[in-house]
């Protein structure tokens, strides 16, 4: 009988077959960024292109 013997794999498969395993089920079960997180980008994104004071306008509750 011959039988895979797993020691002798190459763990540089193992390691790509655990890679792709562990970014699909990632990708499957990610869930959106809540409300919260579009209004701290949008203020970070006004930051840079208009400076503290319109940031802070924005984001009154800073």
């Amino acid at each position: 009988m011959s039988s895979t013997n797993w020691q002798q794999w190459d763990i540089r498969l193992l390691t790509v077959l655990a890679s792709l395993a562990l970014s699909g089920f990632a990708v499957a079960f990610a869930s959106l960024p809540n409300d919260d997180a579009y209004t701290y980008i949008r203020t970070a994104e006004i930051f840079l292109e208009h400076g503290v004071g319109a940031a802070i306008s924005h984001y009154t509750w800073a």
